[in-house]
C-alpha cells in the first residue's frame, strides 16, 4: 500500500476502531504519514521555486545588443 493510500485506509479504520488504543496507534501513523507528505510538498516546492528563480535570472542575463 502506497503511502498516498494508505493514510487514507488508516483514516477509514479510525473512524470505525472502538479500542482506544489501537485508535491512538491508527491516528498517530496517520499523523506521521501526513507530516511525511507535508515534508515532501515542501520540498517540491522549494525546488520549483529555486528553478524558477534561476530560469528568470538567467533569462534576465542575456544580452543581445
Amino acid at each position: 500500500m502506497e503511502n498516498q493510500e494508505k493514510w487514507m485506509e488508516l483514516c477509514a479504520l479510525a473512524s470505525k476502531e472502538q479500542d482506544p488504543a489501537k485508535l491512538l496507534a491508527l491516528t498517530q501513523e496517520i499523523a506521521r504519514l501526513l507530516a511525511e507528505k507535508e515534508q515532501r510538498v515542501k520540498e517540491i516546492h522549494r525546488v520549483l521555486k529555486e528553478q524558477e528563480q534561476l530560469a528568470t535570472s538567467e533569462s534576465s542575463g542575456f544580452n543581445f545588443g
